[in-house]
This record gives C-alpha cells, sequence and structure tokens, in this order.
C-alpha cells in the first residue's frame, strides 16, 4: 500500500476501536499494526505460533520473537509440539 493508504486503513481500525469494536487487522509490517492492535496473534504457515496482548512486549521484544519464528516456524515447542507464545 502507498503511505496515504495506509495512513486510511489504520484510521478506519482506530474509528473502530473508538467505537467499541472489533476487526481483524491482516498486514505483514509489525509497525503498521503495533499503534492499533490490542493483540497480535503471529501465524506461520496458517498455524497460530504466538500470541501476545499489547503492551506484554516491547516492540524491539516482539521483532525478536518474530526473527525466531521466521528462523525456526515457532517460538518453543510443549506438549503436542503447539506453542505457548512465550518462548518456554
Amino acid at each position: 500500500m502507498r503511505r496515504y493508504e495506509t495512513k486510511k486503513a489504520l484510521d478506519f481500525v482506530a474509528d473502530i476501536k473508538r467505537a467499541g469494536k472489533s476487526c481483524i487487522f491482516i498486514d505483514h509490517n509489525i509497525f503498521h499494526d503495533d499503534p492499533v492492535a490490542d493483540r497480535i496473534v503471529v501465524l506461520d504457515r496458517g498455524a497460530v505460533a504466538g500470541e501476545f496482548m499489547k503492551g506484554e512486549l516491547t516492540l524491539d521484544e516482539l521483532l525478536d520473537r518474530l526473527y525466531l519464528v521466521a528462523r525456526t516456524g515457532g517460538l518453543g515447542a510443549r506438549r503436542g509440539g503447539a506453542s505457548d507464545g512465550r518462548g518456554s
């Protein structure tokens, strides 16, 4: 998206949030998601690799987790191979 299109989309999501409603915003740029997200769900090849509430991690920590998912396909396995989203 062009810059003005991105701003328009983010403003739209912010308006939905102010109205007390929810939406699912899918983006590949965490810098777009961070200002408007209350919760971030990380997907890897269609599977949930982690889920974080806003403020649970700094942006740098979240980026580290995203790089880990990109390299390994997960954040750390627990029973059954599912990720707990916290790297443990």
